[in-house]
């Protein structure tokens, strides 16, 4: 990735890469009470905090063209911008900005994200992201105005985190528009296709929102170990895959113990993302479970056609593979993408 120039300018406001070298300057700007209550969660991060910043940022800048920017008046430093990969959040890096107190309400927020889009335009992306707390209607404002559109919700340090995105281009389709807003799949199979009884069947809804896709199990409960690990797979779940364009997948694993996982895959078995945040809670009750997650929209693969929903449970032994679409082979997998439905 070649160097980025080193400044650019707006209309009243200039921008300069930050590096490791402006730890100091960069600390002193997060500690800002403004910046803090907006972009810190309210906390005094210390300074080994913005020194990672600055390394993530660095590596950021080698890997996709984009960091960390500080944001000058008449030479005055008066905040930062550009963006920054959060593991929560997603797969892309997030668009973000932060100015002093003095200097918010003046609009150069607005100034700020129109120059990073022009500089996100430069390196050809087509997609751009960010997220703001719900009480900050001030930059959902700004988002707004800038052209982002709502397309999720994820738990934040402020109750909601909304989700917004920018397309550079006519914004692709994500789900097949003869696609039913509620589809009722039933695993009813083993990854084999031998046929379960009533005591292993699960139903497993579908609902397609506008900003997000709820779902929604409702299983008999096995009542199996829960699991003490981010590795559902090994214990009672039940697992959607919704699989679009070059085989690039989500994966959401659901436990009746109230665990998630999301994981974002490009090809078979290929985990590029792990540990985003979702809306998520599980009930169990006279024999059963049922869970309901909330997936954002712009998470969910572009140009999908297919999907497969899978169930596990039992130990030992005793361990059974169900799933919507068999898929065959000599032993369970739940990656083989030829093998999954389709919305039709």
């Amino acid at each position: 990735m070649s160097e980025p120039p080193r400044v650019r300018a707006s209309e009243r406001l200039s921008y300069c890469r930050l590096t490791r070298r402006d730890a100091d300057l960069f600390h002193g700007l997060c500690l800002d009470e403004h910046v803090k209550h907006y972009l810190l969660d309210g906390k005094d991060m210390p300074r080994s905090w913005a020194v990672e910043a600055l390394e993530l940022s660095d590596r950021l800048f080698r890997e996709d063209g984009v960091g960390l920017w500080l944001v000058r008046r008449n030479e005055t430093p008066i905040g930062f911008c550009g963006f920054r990969r959060f593991a929560e959040l997603g797969v892309e890096p997030q668009l973000l900005y932060a100015f002093i107190r003095d200097c918010s309400g003046l609009g150069y927020a607005t100034e700020t994200v129109g120059a990073m889009l022009t500089e996100a335009q430069r390196l050809g992306w087509s997609r751009v992201v960010g997220a703001v707390d719900a009480p900050n209607t001030a930059s959902i404002r700004v988002l707004e105005k800038c052209g982002f559109v709502a397309c999720g919700r994820v738990p934040g340090g402020f109750g909601e985190t909304l989700l917004f995105e920018r397309w550079e281009r006519v914004a692709p389709v994500r789900i097949p528009a003869h696609a039913d807003p509620r589809l009722a799949l039933t695993i009813e199979r083993t990854w084999d296709g031998q046929p379960v009884g009533l005591d292993e069947t699960v139903a497993v809804e579908i609902g397609l929102g506008d900003t997000e896709l709820t779902l929604r199990i409702d299983a008999p409960f096995h009542d199996d170990p829960p699991p003490e690990s981010d590795d559902l797979w090994k214990h009672e779940v039940a697992e959607l895959m919704l699989v679009g364009t070059d085989d690039a997948y989500l994966e959401v694993e659901l436990s009746p113990h109230g665990r998630y996982l999301a994981l974002f895959l490009e090809g078979e078995r290929a985990v590029v993302h792990r540990g985003v945040r979702l809306f998520y809670r599980a009930d169990i009750e006279g024999g059963r479970w049922r869970g309901e997650a909330l997936i954002p929209i712009g998470w969910i693969p572009t140009g999908l056609d297919r999907l497969n929903a899978f169930a596990i449970h039992g130990t030992g032994q005793m361990r059974r593979y169900l799933a919507w679409k068999p898929t065959g082979g000599r032993r369970p997998d739940f990656h083989r993408l030829a093998a999954f439905g389709t919305f039709r």
